[in-house]
């Protein structure tokens, strides 16, 4: 068709993604699939009524475009403070949450050739936002502790017996989405040392972090606040329809990704009903009440994989986040996905996250949006799938 030969070969050549994630399952399904909060947490009742306060007053910065692409000063004001290394508004971009902020960090910084580093298993919607600016993407190796230093090391010198320039190393140290792990310091400051030798930005994608059980390692922008973009969102701590997310960088990096975007900003009603939720401190109860309940259903789903499935994977234990990556001991998880529709349960498969290597004997299990009293018989329903895949 004629309205096909128009479409751009960027966009054309960037892979669509291999499972619809916005499919609504059968209403007999168990899903462990996608990284999303559990709608018990959203705090509907005060986001209304701040709303409606914020509606009433009828704000010319709240209900016109803002006085400032970069986002509402108060809500930039409040991420800047915690995010600490002496930063302040001008460091931080509000965005339509942190995939708005991957994207607007492409658009700013990558041209076509440019080589992004990212982890053998990451965000799927991250690589496409750097393909579609023409970036061509390369793999470090990961394991139990995350990204392996020393395979980014050989990766980055790879890149550059090549002739080719690496821009960005894009990594996930905290709560790694798919597989939970949390980078050490140590690691975490090889990694900077290794960008700095190489040229390069990092680029820490940190939208499950604000869910913890222990204290977390410094993010990266505070260990090298020249050298780090970090990316944040609410959506996980609040709830995802609300859109927001940041960047923080330097001024001369925020600013310019300030002046690249074409969207306006962010909803500056939801900007600043998030800023006042802070600003009371409902905020941080709200999320220490979200994580307590997020530690229960990880520990539920640690004991019913040790009595249903300690013979058919293996796991991890993670500190945070929503995430538990499987290593399948006798079984394909594609064939295990399709078993799993006979069982009605749902998972997502270790290839859905691979930039090169299948990761076909993985699945990621996501203990964020799924009942708590589900998760016993969800686990069941995954070790009947698995037995039935390993026997062929």
């Amino acid at each position: 068709m004629a309205s096909e030969a128009m479409i751009s070969q960027r966009v054309r050549a960037v892979p669509g993604p291999s499972v619809d994630l916005r499919r609504k399952p059968p209403a007999d399904f168990i899903v462990f699939g996608g990284g999303l909060p559990d709608p018990v947490t959203h705090p509907v009742a005060d986001l209304g009524a701040l709303m409606a306060e914020i509606l009433a007053a009828n704000d010319q910065a709240v209900m016109g475009y803002g006085f400032s692409t970069a986002g509402d000063v108060m809500l930039r004001e409040f991420i800047a403070a915690r995010a600490g290394a002496g930063m302040g508004a001008d460091n931080i971009v509000l965005t339509n949450g942190s995939s708005g902020a991957i994207g607007l960090a492409a658009l700013t910084l990558l041209e076509p050739g440019d080589v992004v580093v990212c982890e053998a298993v990451t965000y799927v919607g991250a690589l496409k936002a750097f393909m579609q600016m023409g970036a061509e993407i390369e793999i470090a190796p990961m394991d139990a502790g995350g990204l392996d230093p020393e395979g980014l090391a050989e990766a980055l010198e790879r890149v550059r017996a090549q002739g080719r320039r690496v821009k960005l190393i894009y990594t996930i140290p905290t709560n790694q989405n798919p597989t939970g792990a949390t980078l050490s310091l140590e690691r975490r400051l090889q990694v900077l040392r290794l960008a700095e030798g190489a040229g390069a930005l990092v680029l820490q994608d940190d939208t499950y972090g604000g869910i913890r059980f222990t204290a977390a390692p410094p993010p990266l922008i505070a260990l090298a606040p020249d050298r780090a973009i970090h990316l944040g969102s609410f959506s996980k701590t609040i709830a995802p329809a609300l859109r927001v997310g940041w960047a923080a960088a330097s001024p001369e990096i925020a600013g310019a990704m300030a002046r690249s975007r074409v969207d306006l900003g962010v909803s500056h009603i939801n900007q600043r009903v998030v800023a006042r939720f802070i600003d009371d401190g409902r905020f941080d109860r709200h999320v220490a009440a979200a994580t307590a309940l997020y530690a229960r259903k990880r520990d539920l789903m640690l004991r019913a994989l040790e009595r249903h499935c300690g013979k058919l994977a293996q796991w991890n234990t993670p500190e945070g986040g929503f995430f538990l990556w499987l290593k399948l001991t006798g079984a394909d998880a594609e064939a295990v996905l399709t078993a799993g529709e006979h069982e009605k349960v749902a998972f997502l498969p270790g290839p859905f996250f691979s930039a090169r290597t299948p990761f076909r004997n993985h699945l990621r299990l996501s203990y964020g949006q799924v009942a708590e009293g589900d998760i016993e018989d969800g686990i069941a329903r995954l070790a009947r799938a698995l037995a039935a895949a390993a026997q062929g």
